[in-house]
């Protein structure tokens, strides 16, 4: 009775020792996926600033999804062809009312948050704030082939109240 209760014990620590270091041996250290993160960012948000469709683009899966904030239509879009689509409407309207070539516009994010789920998963939260609204948004972030891509972004604003 004993000999099978101290198996049972070793068993278990054993198969908790197991996953313990299988855990830790697939985990990425924390800063250097936040710095891989950041540098994404940083690409994303460059390209948008600059109104660099390809650039832009090159940050999503292929299957990626979005919510795009009001005024824009407030369906899903599922995948690269049906975000680019809509992309293409948004760059046209802000070069349109630009008064000057890249950067069309200066985006800053505020109060980022980096969520590393897993080695290949993570959440990016920021606002990106002017005169007339918070801009809140979310990337669900997925790593494929070495390099982080956007597979979801959920986009919304909220007006500043005078």
């Amino acid at each position: 009775m004993i000999n099978a209760r101290m198996q049972r014990v070793a068993n278990w620590v054993t198969v908790s020792l197991l996953w313990m270091f299988t855990q830790t041996a697939l985990a990425v250290p924390a800063t250097a996926a936040h710095r891989d993160i950041d540098e994404f960012a940083s690409r994303f948000i460059t390209s948008f600033e600059n109104l660099d469709l390809p650039g832009f683009m090159a940050c999503f899966a292929d299957d990626a999804t979005v919510f795009f904030p009001v005024p824009e239509p407030p369906d899903l879009f599922v995948g690269k062809v049906a975000i680019e689509q809509q992309f293409r409407r948004v760059f046209e309207r802000i070069r349109a009312s630009a008064t000057s070539g890249p950067p069309y516009h200066r985006l800053v994010p505020e109060n980022t948050h980096v969520q590393v789920l897993s080695p290949v998963s993570a959440v990016m939260t920021f606002q990106l704030r002017n005169a007339e609204r918070v801009a809140r948004r979310t990337l669900v972030l997925k790593k494929s082939r070495g390099q982080w891509l956007i597979a979801q972004l959920h986009a919304s604003n909220v007006p500043i109240a005078p």
